[in-house]
């Protein structure tokens, strides 16, 4: 069941460093939800780095596929690039999370955007989540303690008929493998460009180690940019440069108190194929 809410209508600027599709893009967010929504109500913004680079790669007519688009910060902005001509296909299993999308869908009055309410996994199965905004997939409860239950397949599935994908963002706290997993014939079909995030301490939680992804990522592709919150992209050639990166970051965070040890993520960008 939802819980109570308060929803506000936010108008989210362009980033000004794409010059591309002016125009504001209309959210509606829940200002009670104490994590996305709170902050975008407040801030009028969320992550600004990643909606330059969505807005830079994008063009009129392509199609864009958002795997954890939450209330559809991302999804909005891909949508008024690509334009009528162009498609975005939009993951997000959260009930809540998936109300508050299309209330958005609603005020912006997109045509050009789908929103499947599956998760993106390596195979069908049925997956629990937390009920957190940014919700988590969990393992190892009992059934009558998951917050929800979602059903999960192959993303492959749902993108078969498309004529073409150019450009994926995933973001699913921690569950990044097994999502890429499930992509292998749309990504050796298409080659898109991945926007992925890199959260060690999410993987862990999941059974997946630092050392597991940076390997797994570099069978994908052999150039990886890592995106930062200036915008500026920091390319590795390997999964032991990757590694090494984050533990730098991570301990620099550490030292000035920005986060604790261990929570630092990126946001990683690579072509499918190299």
């Amino acid at each position: 069941m939802m819980h109570h809410a308060a929803f506000e209508l936010i108008e989210i600027p362009h980033t000004r460093q794409s010059g591309k599709n002016s125009a504001d893009i209309r959210m509606v967010v829940d200002a009670l939800d104490p994590e996305f929504g709170r902050a975008i109500a407040h801030h009028g913004v969320w992550e600004p780095h990643i909606i330059h680079v969505i807005r830079s790669l994008l063009q009129p007519g392509q199609t864009f596929v958002d795997v954890g688009a939450n209330v559809g910060v991302m999804a909005f902005h891909a949508a008024s690039v690509v334009g009528p001509g162009g498609r975005v296909i939009a993951f997000e299993p959260n009930p809540d999370n998936a109300d508050v999308f299309q209330r958005g869908l609603l005020a912006n009055g997109f045509q050009n955007v789908r929103l499947f309410t599956w998760a993106a996994s390596d195979a069908y199965r049925l997956i629990s989540l937390s009920r957190a905004s940014n919700a988590k997939v969990r393992r190892g409860e009992a059934p009558l303690q998951y917050d929800s239950v979602v059903q999960a397949d192959r993303l492959d599935t749902f993108l078969a008929s498309q004529e073409r994908v150019d450009l994926i963002k995933i973001d699913i706290e921690g569950y990044e493998r097994p999502a890429l997993e499930g992509l292998t014939e749309t990504l050796a079909r298409f080659r898109p460009h991945i926007l992925c995030e890199f959260n060690p301490l999410c993987f862990g939680d999941l059974g997946y180690s630092l050392a597991d992804m940076a390997d797994y990522v570099f069978t994908l592709t052999d150039r990886v940019e890592v995106i930062a919150h200036s915008t500026v992209r920091t390319p590795i050639d390997s999964p032991a440069a990757l590694i090494a990166l984050w533990q730098q970051a991570d301990a620099e965070n550490a030292s000035r108190g920005v986060l604790a040890p261990g929570w630092t993520h990126f946001d990683l960008l690579f072509r499918a194929g190299g």
